[in-house]
């Protein structure tokens, strides 16, 4: 069965609720069965405590439902970056969401900003007979977490991103993030899927690695700074 996909690059400032229902709008619209966005999206990646403690949302409450009843509307299965905190705890989360129903979260294994409690589960989804995972950004630096995605039959793996860094690290990180991609394709013989943001100021920016690649390497890249969405189609017949 084929399983058509997108995958967005998107302005690290534009993120939130509304953005995020006008893409899966677009979606919807093209009927396609799953999207991904970038790290944090939902409500804003920071590595500052303070900030992620003000933004951060708890999966249980009323403001979460609200968000999911939102998204009710929509059919397409999302898989979202969120800063989420449970019992005083935060973590780097990733939500799939499918017509207002929350299907499962991943959350980062590798978390390197050192405000973010470590996750310990590698889940893995279904949709249209193709069984997908989820690591997160720094997580692409170790192999440990793809493979246990494809231990568990896992034949995509999506990536949310965000690299906004300082421009001396962004510069340094520059083309290590695609090849990073490309290693654990080659190394799982799994599609790796990632969403990344685009930013710019004096003092940091994101150039942006949101692509699409198999074993035999980059299927797709989105342009450097650019907006766009990416789209494939995986068949397993």
């Amino acid at each position: 069965m084929t399983l058509k996909i997108a995958t967005v690059q998107l302005p690290a400032d534009a993120f939130g609720l509304a953005t995020i229902k006008e893409y899966l709008q677009h979606a919807d619209d093209e009927n396609t069965d799953i999207i991904c966005f970038p790290e944090g999206y939902l409500n804003g990646y920071t590595r500052n405590e303070y900030q992620a403690r003000q933004v951060a949302i708890d999966f249980t409450s009323t403001k979460f439902a609200r968000i999911l009843t939102e998204l009710k509307v929509f059919k397409v299965c999302a898989i979202i970056g969120v800063i989420e905190i449970e019992d005083g705890k935060l973590f780097n989360t990733a939500i799939v969401v499918a017509e207002g129903k929350l299907l499962g979260k991943y959350r980062k294994t590798h978390p390197q900003e050192g405000i973010f409690e470590a996750g310990t589960e590698h889940p893995v989804f279904e949709i249209k007979g193709h069984k997908f995972g989820i690591n997160i950004c720094y997580d692409a630096n170790f192999p440990d977490a793809s493979q246990k995605l494809v231990e568990h039959g896992a034949e995509i793996i999506f990536f949310p991103l965000n690299n906004e860094l300082p421009k001396a690290s962004a510069e340094k990180w520059r083309y290590k993030h695609i090849e990073n991609l490309i290693k654990r394709a080659c190394e799982t013989g799994a599609w790796v899927i990632s969403s990344d943001v685009v930013a710019c100021s004096d003092e940091s920016i994101s150039y942006g690695c949101t692509a699409i690649v198999n074993k035999d390497g980059v299927v797709q890249k989105a342009g450097e700074l650019g907006h766009i969405i990416l789209t494939t189609e995986i068949d397993n017949s």
